[in-house]
């Protein structure tokens, strides 16, 4: 694998410049590549820390549809999350967006600079596809005993006062 390290600003320019003491700590010998919004590149730009910036292009939040596409074919020793909280709770885009690229470890750096490894994208996936699936499943059972015992009642209810 090669020594890039892909560092995604998800949080503040402030919060980069606190954590990028521990970036350069972790990654010492690594190239470092920011990506970052487009629109958020003139307050980036002064970081000589990294070797390349990388811009999203679109104004909104990260996704796979709009991922520079140079950044699809590297290979990464590391993709570094900042997060602006201790968890790393409320990134399931942006870890949607990382499970597309060719990667060894994976990190959030909360605003502790503090890593938080994530071994496993497919269980936050599996987690998010069975509550959708739970929902379905809700949403579908109460309208199949609507639709199928309604017309059933009405139609006994109208047999019952014939009978009479």
């Amino acid at each position: 694998m090669s020594n890039n390290v892909l560092v995604i600003r998800s949080a503040s320019t402030q919060q980069l410049s606190y954590n990028l003491d521990a970036i350069k700590t972790k990654f010492m010998n690594c190239k470092l590549i920011l990506l970052t919004h487009a629109h958020n590149f003139q307050g980036n730009k002064y970081f000589k820390e990294f070797n390349r910036i990388s811009l999203f292009e679109s104004r909104e939040a990260f996704n796979k549809k709009d991922l520079p596409k140079e950044l699809i074919k590297e290979k990464f020793q590391a993709v570094v999350i900042l997060c602006s909280n201790l968890t790393g709770k409320g990134y399931g885009n942006i870890l949607d967006m990382v499970s597309i690229l060719n990667f060894e470890k994976l990190y959030f750096l909360n605003k502790l600079s503090e890593y938080i490894e994530i071994k496993d994208l497919s269980g936050n996936r599996l987690k998010d596809n069975l509550i959708k699936i739970f929902a379905i499943f809700c949403t579908f059972i109460p309208a199949f005993i609507f639709l199928f015992f309604l017309p059933l009642f009405l139609f006994v209810t109208l047999l019952n006062k014939f009978k009479e």
